[in-house]
């Protein structure tokens, strides 16, 4: 029959079986002053920092509570098509191009405050969340287009366009 497995306990320093054996707390683990609690204190903080930094560059996605059916319903109540509204969504076109007539508009539609589109418009370009690719590497958003040539190339009828463009 074999033996019953056993937990070993760690070794201890004869400092530490003194402090047990006196009854006394280990305090030094706690201590601000040790290095092993400053490194911590340090990683956990520049963890903090970096996750506030993600969440400033990263406003909210109005656009990411639609589904398929929701844009291209949103794409025909504002005079637009799946394209243009992914490239909104995507951040792909210059913010300070979008007129504010459309700005309001979608705001309207998708029933969020101006502030909050005007930020996620003014994040960086994003990869679609639900993108596949098959690459080496992460894909990268490619350069902003201003909202002329957003309208222009994505296929839109000219009357579209020139409604879209007038605004």
């Amino acid at each position: 029959m074999a033996p019953p497995l056993t937990r070993k306990k760690p070794a201890r320093s004869p400092q530490e079986a003194r402090k047990k054996k006196d009854g006394t707390l280990d305090e030094e683990a706690g201590d601000p002053s040790s290095p092993a609690v400053r490194r911590a204190m340090r990683a956990f903080h520049d963890e903090l920092a970096r996750l506030d930094a993600d969440a400033i560059a990263s406003p909210e996605n109005p656009f990411l509570s639609l589904d398929a059916k929701g844009a291209r319903d949103l794409a025909r109540r504002l005079g637009l098509n799946a394209l243009l509204v992914a490239k909104l969504r995507d951040r792909r076109i210059r913010p300070e191009t979008i007129p504010t007539g459309i700005r309001a508009r979608i705001s309207d539609a998708l029933d969020v405050p101006p502030e909050l589109l005007a930020a996620h418009f003014a994040g960086k370009p994003e990869v679609p969340l639900r993108a596949h690719f098959k690459a080496d590497g992460r894909p990268e958003a490619g350069p902003q287009q201003s909202f002329e040539e957003a309208v222009r190339s994505s296929g839109l009828t000219p009357e579209q366009q020139a409604s879209l463009l007038e605004e």
